[in-house]
């Protein structure tokens, strides 16, 4: 398994859905990712309580990311 550190940035304004060219574009609670084929700040999850809005779902990353015992994903 691989090592992963945190990092903090200032937050963006891009919310769910808005393009993106790096994470620091994008709100607090939101990654940007490649959705379609296009970069999109879409709101990060928690892959064992998922809290994402309308229809969408927690989708986990791959290779998984985690803190501590929590694994998260994306709202997809």
């Amino acid at each position: 398994t691989g090592e992963w550190l945190t990092l903090c940035v200032p937050a963006g304004g891009g919310v769910a859905g808005d393009p993106c060219l790096a994470d620091a574009e994008c709100s607090a609670g939101h990654w940007c990712v490649s959705v379609g084929g296009e970069d999109r700040c879409t709101a990060l999850c928690l892959v064992s309580a998922p809290s994402c809005p309308g229809s969408s779902s927690c989708v986990p990353f791959d290779p998984p990311v985690s803190v501590a015992e929590d694994a998260y994903g994306v709202c997809l």
